[in-house]
């Protein structure tokens, strides 16, 4: 996830431009009100051809026209032939109505016609009750049905219809998402992490909508240099392979008895790795470790048949760092794991040295099926993970804790 200060630094700059957005959006409302008195949902199976479809000219103020075009400010629909994307249409070249086959269960264009009203009703009914396997599952095309349904409901669904946009908001905020994750389910993160915002969950959703374009752009432009000169500026380029194409393993290390961890190896290294000195260097460091970790424990659940337990996988760290670790997740049969994470850009060696907090030492000495996981080349495609665990038990016995700082409080009072 996008580091908080930069978070912050993108939110500031969008106070320059915020208010005009909600002048803006006022105006819109309007209009979206003024839309759903004309198609209140009672009446949706109740339109004529005509009502629903587009293809009338400008003149137009069809169901369709009015969602692609007077409404395009509240999201626009953009890639697809309108007729494929509406299901429906009609045709000024050929003088008649055409609908897709694959709402024509009985092969004629009426039949059609009922059917995609019944399935908008559907949706919207879903879209009330929040039924997101339904929504999932409508045969309505994905920007048609994500137009419909933040138009009715403004509150409960993002205004971002287009898969690769998502993706790129996704990757610009470093939200890791499976590659088999759906445009539902894409808007539903994004929607999460605002909600989990103490800035943005005081926005409405067409704002966040603002935010994410004027911030990040679009995926057409994200190489431009300008874009990238603002990312400098921010301290949010990016040096690491793209997180979907990193392919994190797992490796088997002894802990041997002696003045440090020691690690075997066949490897002829004696370089001590300073984790806090790489995290100082670059801070993003420590984010990516927790990044490929959180990646690696939900694949590994989801590879085992556990999704159950790959959804409910938190980094925690992100919205509290008192907690002594940074990512909860779960062993396979269900059992809390509490991991802290730590990151190199090295290959493993055979001696490693980093710091932790006090709080995080108490944390690893009380709690069980405590976690340390150390990511090797965490800026490669391929980076390993070793995984210790409850690894205070290997104190004084291949583990030395050595303190380093003292924390000094002192009383005073004024000398009279």
């Amino acid at each position: 996830m996008i580091d908080i200060d930069d978070l912050r630094l993108l939110q500031v700059k969008f106070e320059s431009v915020r208010s005009d957005y909600e002048e803006e959006y006022k105006e819109l409302e309007k209009l979206r009100k003024q839309f759903i008195r004309k198609f209140p949902i009672e009446k949706i199976k109740a339109m004529t051809k005509k009502d629903y479809a587009i293809g009338f000219g400008a003149a137009n103020e069809s169901f369709c026209y009015w969602l692609e075009v007077k409404l395009m400010e509240l999201g626009k629909m953009k890639g697809s032939y309108s007729g494929k994307m509406f299901g429906f249409y009609y045709s000024v070249e050929n003088g008649n109505y055409i609908a897709l086959k694959k709402f024509q269960k009985k092969g004629t264009i009426e039949d059609a016609f009922e059917n995609i009203k019944k399935q908008i009703y559907d949706l919207l009914i879903a879209g009330k009750n929040n039924n997101i396997d339904f929504i999932r599952k409508s045969d309505i095309s994905p920007m048609f049905k994500g137009k419909i349904l933040t138009t009715y409901f403004p509150d409960l669904y993002l205004n971002i219809f287009s898969g690769d946009h998502l993706d790129h908001f996704l990757d610009s905020l470093l939200l890791y998402y499976p590659e088999k994750l759906d445009i539902v389910d894409k808007r539903i993160m994004l929607l999460d992490f605002k909600k989990n915002d103490t800035v943005m969950k005081h926005w409405n959703n067409h704002l966040f909508m603002k935010f994410l374009y004027f911030s990040f752009g679009y995926p057409a432009i994200k190489k431009n240099n300008i874009q990238h000169e603002l990312h400098d500026y921010l301290g949010l380029a990016v040096e690491y392979p793209d997180l979907k194409d990193v392919k994190p393993t797992t490796i088997e290390l002894e802990i041997v008895s002696g003045k440090e961890i020691v690690i075997k190896s066949s490897k002829s290294q004696t370089k001590k790795i300073d984790f806090e000195r790489e995290n100082r260097i670059k801070h993003k460091l420590g984010k990516r470790g927790e990044e490929i970790v959180l990646k690696y424990e939900k694949n590994f659940l989801e590879n085992n048949g556990r999704e159950d337990l790959a959804r409910k996988v938190n980094w925690v760290s992100t919205t509290d760092d008192s907690l002594g670790y940074d990512i909860l997740s779960y062993d396979l049969d269900g059992k809390k794991k509490y991991i802290e994470v730590k990151a190199t850009t090295s290959s493993y060696t055979t001696k490693i040295q980093f710091y932790i907090s006090n709080n995080q030492f108490e944390i690893a000495k009380n709690l069980e099926n405590y976690h340390f996981y150390i990511v090797f080349k965490a800026k490669e495609k391929n980076p390993e993970i070793w995984q210790l665990k409850n690894p205070m038990q290997f104190l004084n016995n291949g583990l030395i804790l050595t303190p380093t700082k003292y924390n000094v409080k002192i009383n005073t009072r004024n000398v009279e």
